[in-house]
Formats: C-alpha cells, structure tokens, sequence
C-alpha cells in the first residue's frame, strides 16, 4: 500500500556551509528514514560523531497518515543487531563505504493494523547516529560515543506504541526487506500510557504542538479522519481528564504534559 509521493512538509535545515569544509562530502537522495547523513564537526583522529540529520518533519495527521505504508499497534519485544542504514551514492543497495549510520534493529510485536495489514511480528530500524570517516573498523566504543552524542530517543522495550511506518527499500546487514521497516518522518511513534491515552515520543519535542497529549479514541479518530485535523489545535487543546495522573502525589506525571498546559491561559510555551 504505497502512499502518494509527501507534500506540503518542511524539513530541519542543515547547514551547508559545513560540507564546504568536507573534501568527501557528498548527497544522494534517499526515502524513508534511510538518511543521508550531513556532518556536522569533526573528531580526529580515528572516527568522527555527528549530532544532526536529515529528518522528514509533519505536522499534520494528513501528511503522516499519507506518507505511512502501515500504522499499527505494537510493543519492541528485542533489541536485535546494528546495520549501516547509509547507502552509497552509486549502488542505493549497498553500504555507503564511508560512512556508518547507525540503525539499531527492534523486533515488534503487532497488537493490532489500524492501517494496511502484515505478519504479526516485524523488524523496525531505528536510525540513531552517525560515524565518519570510517577507520579500519568500526568498533562498540565507536558506537556508543555516537549515541552519547545523537538526540534520538531509542524505543524502550515492552512499552506499548503506536508507530507509523514504511517499507524499506533494500536489505539491510542481513536483514531482509519484505519483514523490515522505518519510521515514516518525525513524529513516527506515539507511546499508549497506561491510562489509555497517547502522547509523542520523539526527539523533536516542539512537534507535541501539532501532537498533543490526548485520549486513544480521539487520536484513531484522527487516524481514520486525517483530512478533518489540518490545523495547528489553537488555543492549545485541554488536557484530557483520562491523560492526567489519578494522584498528582503518587502517580507520575507523562512527559507531554510537561511541554502542554490547559486551554487556560491557551497557549504553548
């Protein structure tokens, strides 16, 4: 169930004066979350850690709904290898030979299709860093210095989502591409709370603007009726009475509300 090619969105800028300074830097075009990483600063002298990406940005339930190959509900049973999600500019089915994009492979458990259908049990990439140039090899303290330094929220295990996904396009460090799946853009995946409602989880936090904080039938609502929800909620909507915490002294706090405040005084800070 390919969707329609993505309009009306925006994308976080890059600096490109940077790769002026880079005599390797080069582009090539990419879809779904398979990134073609810009760098940002260089470390010398083995491998070198970028903290900023290409990303696909929505901002309304039409544009994530229209760009998603399949919306479901599901919950990160595992957390499965790494593969370099860069691709080479001059074969898109293989490893771009200089730089390491790091995809942390998740199996997922689906509940349940809200949109499109598949196996019960899938493999979703994540892409949370980057490294380059590329030394002899790679290695786990490489790794781990680039997720120290990227601002992806890695999924959690167990936790119930609500994920808006698209196919791959290419196998992946083993990984076949008929099971295998990216976040559709930003935002991508929401978190079921235990209240029953659905909040943002994404490293863009200022998307909880066009996201907010709100009960699981009104956000299927949503999902179902995407042409209905064009425009930024104004004021800012409130809070469920379902989403807030039973006890304010015992119960913790979900982390939207901490980016979201009541219809009064109406507005987002």
């Amino acid at each position: 169930m390919r969707k329609p090619v993505r309009s009306n969105i925006f994308s976080i800028a890059i600096p490109v004066i940077l790769c002026l300074l880079l005599a390797s830097c080069k582009s090539s075009t990419l879809t779904n979350n398979e990134y073609s990483p810009t760098p940002r600063n260089e470390i010398t002298p083995a491998t070198s850690v970028f903290v900023q990406e290409s990303a696909v940005v929505y901002t309304t339930f039409q544009e994530i709904v229209d760009n998603s190959d399949v919306i479901l509900i599901g919950e990160p049973t595992d957390k499965m290898g790494i593969v370099n999600t860069a691709r080479d500019p001059k074969d898109l089915s293989k490893e771009d030979p200089e730089i390491f994009s790091i995809g942390q492979v998740y199996r997922v458990r689906v509940e349940n299709y809200l949109v499109g259908d598949g196996p019960n049990d899938i493999l979703v990439i994540q892409h949370l860093g980057m490294i380059r140039p590329l030394s002899l090899e790679i290695t786990d303290a490489d790794i781990d210095e680039a997720l120290k330094s990227f601002s992806n929220l890695p999924l959690t295990l167990d936790r119930q989502y609500i994920m808006f996904l698209s196919f791959a396009s290419f196998d992946y460090g083993g990984y076949k591409k008929d099971n295998l799946y990216f976040g559709s853009g930003h935002p991508w995946r929401f978190e079921i709370t235990s209240s029953g409602c659905v909040q943002l989880e994404d490293s863009f936090r200022e998307l909880s603007e066009y996201f907010p904080l709100q009960t699981f039938d009104d956000f299927v609502l949503k999902i179902n009726n995407p042409e209905n929800y064009l425009e930024t909620p104004s004021p800012a909507p409130e809070i469920p009475a379902l989403c807030m915490p039973q006890n304010p002294k015992t119960d913790p706090v979900p982390e939207a509300l901490s980016t979201l405040v009541p219809a009064s005084p109406g507005a987002y800070p």
